[in-house]
């Protein structure tokens, strides 16, 4: 039986030639599944072995959405939120992971509604250990350990296309092709989601990233340079809410975005030695030339090494490295969100005309056109 049968969502007429055909969901109709859902292992590295349905959503603006467990074969688990716009106006889905020591609520949920408001199905994928699951057994423990300590990039990205092997068949949108999006850690996962997507015959389409860190390992002398980013952190911190749309939602709603369950902050320290050597940089040296890409970098971002990703990709004619004034934090502005939609609409309208011939898509239209800079 098909999940979308168990969630009872109903699928209309498949996608034909790029008109989309969005399921029907009755979200007051799911509960909880008390059983696993257990999928065979494939021939890819890592599949999705068990699934398990924790809450659902239905949000009169933006559409219906779920949140279950995701088990891998090596133990890893992601929650993961998979969703319905409720003006579905894209057959290709956009998925993308979490920031470094974030969880899927306030900003990152909130992201979400925005590309779901835009009309994309979306897939956010949780950071490792973001939903407490403590081992209880000797075994469970060897296991636990091992993968705490081999938190990686690439890991991520991988996992994060084992993810879509199983939502690709839920006929919420047409199999096959992602758009990506991530910030900071995401943004390192998406170079790796993008350089890893041909291994399980997948095309992404197209990758916005924000504030990915790291492009090359950070040097001894370099660390001394890192020393004041906490302090200029804090200051743009402040200016998310004093020069951003401060009301009632942001100040109540945001600070979820923090994850400060001790299960998750292991693995926030499990996940640094692999950024911090730089393989953000290496993914995106397994990157085409041909990839359409926009890179938004800050000036002031000790982590960021802006001049390096423009060496990276100075002969990727479609690849786009913005450097804006600010500093890591200031990827949460409202303006530079914006600006991401305002990419995301453009992508949306160019899908629109293309119907299904991404071939004919205009990225002047996307991320390339000097008005598109200009807005950012």
């Amino acid at each position: 039986m098909l999940f979308t049968e168990k969630l009872q969502i109903t699928p209309q007429q498949p996608t034909i030639h790029g008109e989309v055909s969005a399921p029907v969901t009755d979200i007051q109709s799911l509960s909880p599944v008390d059983e696993a859902v257990y999928y065979s292992p494939g021939e890819t590295p890592n599949p999705v072995v068990n699934r398990r349905l924790l809450d659902t959503d239905r949000h009169a603006r933006f559409g219906d959405s779920w949140t279950e467990i995701f088990t891998m074969k090596n133990g890893r688990r992601y929650e993961v939120v998979t969703n319905v716009p409720r003006k579905q106006r894209s057959e290709v889905p956009i998925v993308f992971t979490t920031a470094l020591g974030t969880s899927i609520r306030g900003h990152n949920w909130h992201t979400m509604q925005q590309m779901m408001d835009t009309g994309f199905s979306v897939v956010m994928v949780g950071p490792e250990g973001g939903h407490a699951s403590w081992p209880h057994s000797k075994r469970g423990w060897k296991q636990f350990m091992h993968n705490l300590t081999n938190i990686s990039l690439e890991e991520t990205a991988e996992n994060m296309h084992e993810i879509l092997n199983v939502t690709d068949h839920l006929y919420l949108y047409e199999p096959g092709g992602a758009i990506n999006i991530g910030e900071s850690r995401g943004g390192g996962a998406g170079m790796g989601f993008k350089a890893r997507a041909s291994r399980f015959g997948r095309q992404v389409l197209y990758s916005d990233l924000t504030a990915t860190p790291f492009a090359k390992k950070l040097a001894l002398l370099e660390s001394p340079k890192l020393s004041n980013v906490p302090v200029k952190e804090l200051k743009s911190i402040g200016r998310v809410f004093l020069r951003g749309k401060v009301d009632l939602v942001r100040l109540t709603h945001y600070p979820e975005t923090l994850n400060l369950n001790p299960h998750y902050l292991l693995h926030v320290a499990g996940s640094i030695p692999t950024l911090l050597r730089g393989h953000s940089g290496n993914l995106a040296d397994e990157i085409g030339q041909d990839a359409k890409m926009h890179n938004t970098q800050f000036e002031e971002d000790g982590m960021g090494q802006a001049s390096e990703w423009d060496e990276k990709f100075k002969h990727h004619p479609y690849v786009v490295n913005l450097l804006l004034a600010g500093t890591h934090v200031d990827l949460a502005q409202d303006w530079v969100l914006d600006a991401r939609v305002a990419r995301m609409r453009g992508l949306r309208d160019e899908l629109e005309t293309a119907k299904g011939q991404w071939a004919r898509i205009d990225w002047r239209n996307v991320h390339m056109g000097e008005h598109i800079v200009r807005a950012a």
